[in-house]
């Protein structure tokens, strides 16, 4: 059962300061401090405080503060003034209604807080993810541009070169000259231009007789060159077009293959949407065929109840007609059997024929007919259907004829049906009941024989020789002590620093924790140093080194807790 702490609180114009007060400083290390706008609620075991407030306060704005044995909750009010008192006064279940109110509201309140925190860590990373997409784009436009220089600049030295090359190096004082502009590779045109001129006469240069003169030939290739169109081979602006014709069919190239890959994605949709289509009909037709199914078997068996009844009325006709013709015979006084008993085998051959008729429609085939198992199994099951029937409208022996017939059409099927009268039934029950009391009755006749009078038995052991040798014998745990204590004090004889079994297995710990302190694992240190002091509590070195582990984890407690062990054994 939890405890209540005590407490004490204090206010003004603004808010309410509520002190609770434990009596252990290490308790606090486990206080848990709740508060809503309407109740403060501390847990620290075996410690419970829940305090109904008299008005509403900022639950968001209230501030906890942890100190050895001490909880202190300071909440704003949302109205300023002083409250008479600090608990809320009033009914038990109207104080409760408000607490859970508030609860629930609180609830909320941290729901769309956390939502909050969600959406807006997402929009921060939406934020850097954008700038960084944007930081990037920057970069890669600005490497574009300088590649886009670059290559415009390494463009226009390939085109001075060329103009160069092709004697254009000062295309106004060309023009102004009236000279015409070489389009062409000038030293090809001066390499090939005299052999081009020996079969070229229609350029309208006739050459000199004797061999040609280098000038000569410069100016006529000149000439041919102004006149002539510029070669595709030598031409870098022609190998440009090229090169764009050629990208132009590639991206052809590409679109064509894309629009093969959506005409074919839209063939693919469409064939699976008819698919989906058909087998939608399908399922609703067999839906269908199955309700059919279930309409036939409905009929069927109205069908054998409409037999039935038919028979039940015929059979109920001819008695009656049997019962007046004999009360008319005796009226008369005369007898006429044969006329009678004619009348009779006549009207009882008509219903005999009709009622096989109406089985043989009923059964779906001829009388005699050869069947395969499968329609064996379903005639059988008419045959139980009709039987059903029959029980149903009082007629056990029809009843028994059909399950009879059931069982001729299929007699491999284990289903057995038993239709029995209520007399036939209450002396079955009987005939049971009566079974069950004789087995009863054998049971309590049963002699139980009278247990076996108890025995003493008596052990006997021999005593333990101490002279047997060491290794056919086990030491006791007393002996194993003793044993110990005299090999310490052997050892203190000799070395008065020296230390037993305990002592060090509790300094091997003690390094382990100084190990795991140095690799900064202060928990793994924690666990060693306490293991280490339940072997050996009088060591004030482990209990101060757990106590800076402690520190270095806030755990003031426990701090405090451990120094103050220490001061006491090195006090003593």
């Amino acid at each position: 059962m939890p405890l209540t702490p005590k407490y004490t609180w204090e206010q003004d114009e603004g808010s309410v300061t509520l002190t609770i007060t434990l009596t252990s400083a290490a308790a606090t290390r486990n206080a848990r401090v709740e508060c809503t706008d309407a109740m403060v609620k501390v847990t620290c075991p075996p410690y419970f405080l829940q305090v109904d407030l008299h008005g509403d306060v900022h639950e968001q704005q209230s501030r906890a503060t942890l100190l050895p044995g001490v909880v202190s909750v300071k909440v704003p009010k949302q109205q300023a003034g002083l409250w008479p008192q600090l608990q809320a006064k009033g009914a038990a279940a109207e104080v409760k209604e408000r607490r859970v109110a508030a609860i629930e509201e609180k609830r909320v309140r941290d729901i769309a807080l956390l939502e909050d925190k969600k959406e807006k860590k997402r929009q921060d990373g939406d934020y850097v993810f954008h700038k960084q997409w944007d930081l990037e784009k920057e970069e890669k436009r600005t490497i574009e541009r300088l590649a886009e220089i670059h290559k415009q600049k390494a463009e226009q030295e390939v085109y001075a070169w060329a103009d160069k090359s092709e004697g254009r190096e000062n295309p106004e004082e060309a023009a102004a000259g009236g000279s015409a502009t070489v389009d062409t590779y000038f030293d090809k045109q001066l390499v090939e231009g005299v052999r081009e001129l020996e079969d070229g006469a229609a350029d309208g240069v006739v050459p000199l007789p004797g061999t040609y003169h280098k000038k000569t030939a410069r100016t006529a290739a000149l000439g041919h060159s102004a006149s002539a169109a510029p070669r595709n081979e030598f031409d870098l602006r022609a190998e440009d077009e090229r090169f764009t014709e050629r990208q132009r069919k590639e991206v052809e190239e590409r679109e064509r293959k894309a629009r093969e890959d959506e005409e074919f994605r839209e063939a693919r949709a469409e064939a699976a949407a008819e698919e989906e289509k058909g087998r939608v009909e399908r399922a609703a037709d067999a839906v269908r065929r199955a309700g059919m199914k279930e309409e036939e078997r409905r009929a069927e068996e109205e069908e054998a109840l409409r037999v039935a009844d038919a028979k039940a009325e015929a059979f109920e006709a001819e008695e009656a007609e049997e019962e007046a013709a004999r009360e008319a015979a005796r009226a008369a006084g005369a007898e006429a059997p044969g006329v009678v008993e004619g009348g009779a085998e006549e009207e009882e051959a008509k219903p005999a024929e009709t009622a096989k008729a109406e089985e043989e429609r009923l059964m779906g085939r001829r009388s005699g007919a050869s069947v395969n198992r499968f329609e064996a199994e379903n005639i059988a099951e008419r045959h139980r259907v009709l039987g059903d029937a029959y029980f149903k409208a009082g007629y056990v022996a029809e009843a028994r004829l059909a399950e009879a017939a059931a069982v001729d059409a299929a007699p491999w099927v284990e289903e057995r049906r038993v239709f029995d009268t209520p007399e036939e039934a209450a002396a079955r029950r009987a005939r049971g009941e009566a079974d069950a009391a004789a087995r009863r009755a054998a049971l309590d006749a049963q002699t139980i024989p009278a247990p076996r009078a108890a025995g003493k038995v008596e052990l006997h052991f021999s005593k333990g020789r101490r002279s047997m040798p060491a290794r056919e014998r086990i030491e006791t745990d007393e002996e194993v002590a003793l044993r110990e204590a005299e090999d310490l004090r052997q050892k203190k004889r000799e070395n008065p620093d020296a230390q037993g079994p305990a002592e060090e297995q509790a300094s091997w710990l003690k390094q382990r924790g100084d190990h795991f302190y140095r690799q900064r694992d202060y928990r793994a240190a924690i666990n060693a140093y306490s293991s280490a002091l339940e072997l050996n509590k009088r060591n004030a070195e482990t209990y101060s080194n757990r106590a800076v582990c402690y520190l270095r984890l806030r755990l003031f407690a426990d701090v405090i807790s451990d120094c103050t062990t220490a001061y006491d054994i090195l006090k003593k």
